[in-house]
C-alpha cells in the first residue's frame, strides 16, 4: 500500500488517476516537468530514428504527486519516478552540482518511502570539456559517488543502481531517478571490472552504478541493463570501429541479462530483451550500428536511437536495455 502522503517527509501531493506513472519524452530540449499530471521527463538529445519516441511508465495503483526535497515526483504503490533538472555553469566543474544533487534526490526518495534505487539516468552537458584539470564527466562522477558515500556510508556500493550517464547538448544537467519500497537485486558483468572499482585514471572517484538491477517482486521480474558500451575488463575496444563497438556492447548486454537469470541464455537474444535506447556518438554511423544490433538481436526489438557523446571519447555507442526474468 502506497504510504500516507503526510509520512516520512512528503511536503504535500496531489492524487492522479490511475494509469500513468511517469512519460519519458526523447528529443526534446530540457525543460522543467509539468507539476500536474505524470511526471514529463525529458531527454534533451536528439531524436534519431526508431518506434519510440517516448516511453510511457504505467502506474501500480493509485499516483501521488509528492514533493521531495524540492523535487516534483510521482509515486504508486511499488515506485518513485522523479526527473530533475539543473542548470550548470559551463566554466565550473560539476562535483559540487552533483553532490548537491544527488543528495536532495536520495534524502527525498528515502523520506518519501522508497529508499531502493532502482535505476538512474544522467544526461551531462559539456562531457567532454574540461575544468580543474579533468573532463566534467570524471567531476560529475566524483560529486555522484560523495553524495552515495555520504548517504549510504562506507558500503555504498551494495546499493548502487543500473544507471546511464552520457552528454547532452545545452547546459543543464538532467537525471532521472526510479526508487522502490523494497530493495531489487544488483548484478554485474563478468566480462567486466564493477565500474565502482575502476583505476584512477578514469578519475579521482569511480563511476557510481550496478550493471544492471533486477527489480523487486511487484515489479514481474523487470530487469533494467545500464548504459553498456565497447568494454572488455575496463578497457575500451575497437577504436573507431562502430560496428564492432555496437556488437561489443550487446555482447556485454547479454552477459548481463545472463547474470540476471533472464530465461533463454545461449539462445537468440531478441526474445530475450523488451526494449533498448541506444546512444550514437555521430549520426553518420546510425545505420552501420543499426546494422549490427539488429544483426545480434533482430529487427523486432522497440528501440529509441539518440545522439549522445558517451563517456569516454573513443567510444561510438552506449546502449541499455530493459528484460524480464
Amino acid at each position: 500500500m502506497l504510504p500516507d502522503v503526510d509520512e516520512r517527509g512528503r511536503q504535500r501531493a496531489t492524487e492522479q488517476p490511475d494509469g500513468v506513472l511517469a512519460v519519458v519524452r526523447h528529443g526534446v530540449s530540457a525543460q522543467p516537468p509539468s507539476p500536474a499530471g505524470p511526471v514529463e521527463a525529458r531527454t534533451p538529445n536528439g531524436w534519431l530514428s526508431g518506434d519510440r519516441t517516448e516511453e510511457v511508465w504505467p502506474a501500480a495503483g493509485r499516483v501521488v504527486r509528492p514533493v521531495i526535497d524540492g523535487v516534483v515526483a510521482a509515486a504508486d504503490r511499488r515506485s518513485l519516478f522523479a526527473s530533475v533538472e539543473v542548470a550548470t555553469d559551463p566554466a565550473a566543474p560539476l562535483d559540487g552540482c552533483a553532490f548537491d544533487l544527488y543528495g536532495r534526490l536520495l534524502r527525498g526518495a528515502a523520506q518519501a518511502g522508497f529508499p531502493h534505487l532502482l535505476r538512474m539516468w544522467n544526461y551531462v552537458p559539456r562531457i567532454h570539456d574540461r575544468s580543474s584539470g579533468i573532463e566534467r564527466y570524471m567531476s560529475f562522477c566524483k560529486g555522484r559517488s560523495e553524495a552515495f558515500a555520504a548517504h549510504f556510508g562506507d558500503a555504498f556500493p551494495d546499493r548502487l543502481p543500473a544507471a546511464s550517464a552520457v552528454g547532452c547538448p545545452g547546459d543543464v544537467l538532467v537525471v532521472h531517478l526510479l526508487a522502490s519500497s523494497a530493495p531489487g537485486r544488483h548484478v554485474e558483468n563478468p566480462r567486466q571490472v564493477s565500474a565502482y572499482l575502476y583505476p584512477e585514471r578514469y578519475g579521482p572517484r569511480s563511476p557510481s552504478f550496478a550493471r544492471g538491477t533486477v527489480a523487486p517482486a511487484a515489479w514481474d521480474g523487470e530487469v533494467f541493463i545500464s548504459g553498456t558500451a565497447s568494454i572488455v575488463g575496463h578497457e575500451s575496444v575497437f577504436p573507431g570501429q562502430p560496428a564492432l563497438q555496437a556488437k561489443e556492447a550487446m555482447r556485454n548486454v547479454e552477459a548481463v541479462l545472463d547474470a540476471a537469470g533472464v530465461p533463454g541464455r545461449g539462445g537468440a537474444l531478441g526474445p530475450r530483451l523488451r526494449s533498448l535506447r541506444i546512444y550514437v556518438r555521430v549520426p553518420g554511423q546510425l545505420e552501420a550500428i543499426r546494422t549490427a544490433v539488429i544483426a545480434c538481436a533482430g529487427p523486432a526489438v522497440p528501440t529509441a536511437w539518440l545522439q549522445a557523446e558517451i563517456c569516454r571519447e573513443e567510444l561510438l555507442v552506449e546502449i541499455e536495455a530493459t528484460a524480464r526474468t
